[in-house]
């Protein structure tokens, strides 16, 4: 999932995937942006609550990614990738 470039070291990435995922790290509620160049994290379509939808974490140093929850109150915080079916 991660592109072999944009992250430190290349960080085990070989994007076998195609996603070519960059470290675009997060922006936090002050508005200032957290583990860029670290990581990466996308939101999905998917809705866990009402008030909360999955998202996607991609690490360095890691060849796995981690799904998780986040507040829908913080659209902007994760990047977005639209994929065609």
């Amino acid at each position: 999932m991660k592109s072999t470039s944009g992250w430190g070291n290349n960080d085990n990435a070989n994007n076998s995937s195609g996603f070519s995922g960059l470290p675009g790290g997060y922006r936090i509620d002050n508005g200032e942006f957290d583990q860029l160049g670290i990581s990466g994290k996308w939101w999905t379509a998917t809705e866990s609550d009402q008030y909360t939808a999955w998202c996607w974490d991609i690490f360095g140093k890691s060849r796995q990614i981690s799904p998780g929850t986040y507040g829908k109150t913080a659209g902007g915080a994760f990047s977005v990738r639209c994929i065609r079916d």
